[in-house]
């Protein structure tokens, strides 16, 4: 998928209705539906999205990579069997059952639906189609049809750097293409959930980065995606517990080139470097003396309203699962208050920013009402006309 197709795609999440909606239809016996096919760039997240939604619909999944299976799991294997033929004994053939028919029918004993995704469906060869075409039309395959209340779904993109091959047009008749873009917010609300790299989500929270998650696939150099940055983080988390710190500069280059290719590792270091250099532990701790100094360039300071929104929101949840009673709740909310009521004074925007990231990382966790006020009712203490002119705005905004 080029770059101006993505811009032209929805946002994944938008098109869940128009994928229920189509396999809905199949399960209850309506095949001349076309077959939904979600078409969007590697590691977006269109594997996790088929897998929730066939889980909100009660349905068993069928997940497998069409276009890499052999085609004797696809088709079955002949067998000899003895005919008559031309009144005389002859030795003919049969098929056996498909490995795939096999699967679809365990996957239905307990009752339930079946949804059949076929991932990376643009690596199909001419081989596969006919399969294919065999399954889309007939619903059947060799011949073996397929149980009642069975449904497809298809993924893959279209651009020949994924290795995308020519469709035929009976095939292309039959399916339904939905160009689909990430869905940020979604991805940042699991990446904030499962714990990635806090300087890689506000790094890619910034807007002059976010096309760093969807870049266009590359031949020979790796590219940015979701699936890429979430895999750098698997590492960069445990390298900074083992350094007991940030990763040296020469090394976060090295691991973030292999991972999202040279651009986005350059920014990204320069990034991490600013970031890591906000002192948010000795901001944050109580009896403090540390005096805090909001930066004046804009982008310094969207860097250091990040790291504090995040040392405060790490910190605040983990309070909230493990039930610290000794956690000095109310001195999280002082500092951060404060420092929001600060940034105001260079930048309305800025603190707006601030108070956003909050609230995304709250809402993540379920918590958003009660981090929300009592946020809100610090800020009123330290200024009230201050916290009132902020929230104006603010509240046209969340």
């Amino acid at each position: 998928m080029s770059t101006i197709e993505a811009s032209e795609g929805k946002i994944i999440t938008d098109v869940i209705p128009y994928v229920q909606a189509a396999i809905s239809m199949q399960i209850d016996g309506n095949k001349d539906v076309a077959i939904p096919y979600l078409q969007g760039l590697p590691g977006m997240g269109k594997t996790a999205l088929i897998q929730k939604l066939v889980s909100n619909i009660g349905a068993n999944l069928v997940h497998c990579h069409f276009a890499l299976l052999p085609l004797e799991d696809l088709s079955g294997i002949p067998q000899f069997k003895p005919i008559q033929f031309n009144e005389k004994e002859a030795v003919g053939t049969e098929w056996s059952i498909p490995e795939l028919i096999t699967k679809i029918c365990r996957a239905g004993e307990d009752g339930k639906p079946v949804v059949v995704f076929l991932d990376d469906f643009h690596l199909c060869s001419p081989a596969h189609l006919e399969l294919m075409f065999e399954m889309f039309t007939e619903w059947s395959l060799r011949g073996f049809e397929l149980p009642a209340k069975t449904a497809f779904a298809l993924a893959g993109n279209t651009s020949s750097k994924a290795g995308a091959k020519v469709q035929n047009s009976a095939i292309s008749n039959r399916i339904a293409s939905y160009p689909v873009r990430i869905d940020f917010e979604a991805w940042k609300r699991f990446a904030i959930k499962n714990d990635v790299n806090r300087k890689i989500v506000a790094f890619l929270s910034k807007d002059i980065y976010r096309s760093h998650i969807e870049e266009e696939e590359l031949v020979n150099e790796q590219f940015g995606s979701a699936r890429s940055w979430t895999r750098l983080s698997y590492l960069l988390n445990p390298l900074e517990k083992f350094k007991k710190g940030d990763v040296p500069t020469h090394e976060l280059l090295y691991i973030s080139k292999a991972h999202v290719g040279k651009n986005a590792a350059s920014k990204f270091a320069s990034f991490y470097k600013l970031f890591s250099s906000v002192n948010t532990e000795e901001l944050f701790k109580v009896g403090s003396q540390y005096e805090i100094s909001i930066p004046k360039e804009m982008d310094k300071l969207y860097i250091f309203i990040m790291a504090v929104c995040s040392e405060f929101s790490t910190c605040m949840y983990a309070q909230f699962e493990s039930k610290n009673a000794n956690f000095p709740i109310d001195h999280y909310y002082d500092v951060a208050a404060k420092i929001i009521l600060m940034t105001a004074n260079e930048s309305k925007d800025m603190a707006l920013v601030a108070i956003q990231e909050i609230i995304i990382h709250a809402s993540a966790y379920n918590q958003y009402t009660k981090v929300e006020k009592k946020l809100r009712e610090n800020m009123m203490r330290i200024n009230s006309k201050l916290t009132e002119e902020i929230y104006n705005v603010t509240d046209e905004l969340v």
